[in-house]
């Protein structure tokens, strides 16, 4: 073969893969999706729906991404939505964040914690009150006991652990013993010891799965340093605790992915009898 080819060869190969971790991948949003049986899951909530996002990074004005997120979480008719964290990075965002939350009313309220970009970069009291005009739960290392009919259930929210703002036991003091708890939290690092308190269902972003990830490798770098790249995404069963992990929607530090597409993560919830163990269906 010819030096011309082979020089042509490399940069088309080079152009695909650029055109690949720039345009596509970051763009290309999927929709992942878990069936969960949950030991000693209230009645009213066989059936029903979580729709979780994380790390949204809003640093500009809504893109296509942006817009098809906000399109496909309307879409999936949540029954409750969890976001967990570093939503926007930079001062303008909070108003693209607030315009993305018009139209999402899940029957059972809308869930947030912060992540580290939250507190680097924004007026996080202020941030705070204008996601609760919204109809948002702000969760900052606490719970709240919900009722559904005659039964209940706890959404608890750990402060961000990447920058040292969590305090578990605080969150989930005064719990009621034997409900049903879904933690956010906004790095997994806290999920062995919420897994030692009991805590059912853990949600947690913070590491975009890697976000440039290695075939047989996986990720090179997560920023979780309490537990190392234990975490990259997906689903973790351990005992009768569970870890949602989910790749996010946006991007940080590069504006890049390589087989770490962002994603939607969608929770349906059945039950299970109480001494079984909490499984994917």
């Amino acid at each position: 073969m010819d030096p011309l080819t082979l020089v042509a060869g490399a940069a088309l190969a080079g152009g695909a893969l650029a055109w690949e971790m720039l345009v596509r991948a970051p763009e290309h949003v999927e929709v992942t999706r878990y069936r969960l049986a949950v030991p000693g899951l209230p009645g009213e909530l066989r059936g029903r729906r979580i729709v979780f996002l994380s790390d949204l990074h809003h640093r500009r004005r809504p893109g296509f991404r942006e817009l098809w997120v906000r399109g496909v979480v309307a879409r999936l008719e949540p029954d409750m939505i969890f976001l967990g964290g570093d939503l926007c990075e930079c001062l303008e965002a909070p108003a693209h964040v607030l315009a993305m939350l018009e139209g999402w009313a899940p029957p059972l309220g809308t869930y947030a914690v912060f992540g580290n970009n939250e507190h680097k970069h924004q007026d996080v009291r202020a941030f705070r009150g204008q996601l609760q005009a919204r109809g948002v739960r702000v969760l900052q290392n606490s719970h709240l006991v919900l009722d559904l009919g005659e039964e209940r259930f706890v959404v608890a929210g750990a402060d961000d652990p990447t920058e040292g703002y969590d305090d578990l036991d605080a969150t989930l003091r005064g719990r009621p013993p034997g409900l049903v708890t879904f933690l956010l939290c906004h790095s997994p690092e806290l999920f062995p010891e919420a897994a030692a308190a009991g805590c059912t269902l853990v949600f947690s972003g913070h590491t975009h799965g890697g976000q440039v990830r290695l075939p047989g490798v996986g990720a090179l770098w997560t920023d979780t340093p309490r537990t190392g790249l234990r975490y990259q995404h997906g689903l973790y069963l351990e005992g009768a605790s569970g870890l949602v992990l989910s790749k996010g929607v946006g991007t940080s530090k590069l504006p890049i992915r390589w087989l770490a597409r962002p994603e939607v993560v969608v929770v349906d919830l059945e039950g299970a009898s109480a001494n079984e163990l909490l499984r994917a269906d």
